[in-house]
């Protein structure tokens, strides 16, 4: 994640008293892996050709498929009612400032 968004929010947390636990600093857009691999892949200018099917990733990683094939919901809800805004919140403006 883009330096800029992470040192202002813990600037913006210690100035606000209100800000406290934890908080997700994650793009509105949320993505499926695929889908973050595949930006990632255009914005690197790399072909992305990376594809295990459902079945290997059940026996290598077994319980651990779960978040591999289902991901994390994670959400900025948070940070939003908190009443800081990232200045990158989308995946491919993020990618732009940091690669």
């Amino acid at each position: 994640f883009p330096s800029h968004d992470i040192i202002g929010f813990i600037k913006y947390s210690i100035k606000n008293i209100h800000v406290n636990g934890h908080y997700n600093l994650t793009t509105s857009d949320l993505k499926t892996q695929n889908e973050f691999n595949i930006i990632l892949a255009k914005k690197l200018e790399r072909p992305y050709w990376l594809f295990l099917p459902e079945f290997l990733l059940k026996i290598i990683f077994q319980e651990g498929s779960a978040l591999i094939l289902k991901g994390k919901n994670m959400d900025n809800k948070k940070l939003k009612l908190s009443g800081y805004e990232l200045k990158y919140d989308n995946l491919e403006n993020a990618f732009d400032e940091i690669l």
